[in-house]
């Protein structure tokens, strides 16, 4: 009988945080409710309708739980980079939902900067805030990141 020693165990688990399980749980929810709203879309009359709800749903889950994947050697309990991650989400998430309740534009639609609202409402919420946001984050986890390796 060889005795192994204890670094090389294998039932040692590799460290996944927690924000990290969650990032896992978003990337597979999302993925499994686009793969629902394409079948969707390919249904009977009432349905095709609901597909576009379910995938402005599903995109900020992928993107957020895409981003909390990456977030190897930043703790759960940074409070700026959590923060920014449900900022993030609920600005998407706002963004496409505000874009399917507003009208269509008409002919008539008076413009908002020059652009029409529901492009506007897009570039704001689904670009700009991610755009400020993310790298805000990044630049200030960077240092304890940084100090930890």
């Amino acid at each position: 009988m060889t005795a192994h020693p204890p670094s090389a165990s294998r039932d040692v688990r590799p460290d996944f945080p927690s924000i990290a399980r969650l990032g896992l749980a978003l990337v597979i929810g999302g993925t499994m409710m686009v793969a629902l709203a394409y079948m969707l879309a390919f249904a009977a009359a009432p349905w095709p309708a609901r597909s576009a709800w379910l995938m402005a749903a599903a995109q900020p889950a992928i993107m957020v739980g895409a981003m909390a994947l990456s977030t190897r050697g930043r703790s759960a309990r940074d409070r700026r980079w959590v923060l920014t991650l449900v900022v993030v989400a609920l600005s998407v998430l706002s963004g496409l939902l505000a874009v399917l309740l507003m009208p269509a534009e008409q002919a008539t639609t008076p413009l908002w900067l020059g652009l029409p609202p529901r492009v506007l409402v897009l570039l704001v919420l689904v670009v700009a805030v991610p755009t400020v946001a993310l790298p805000w984050a990044y630049a200030k986890t960077f240092v304890a990141v940084a100090d930890s390796e």
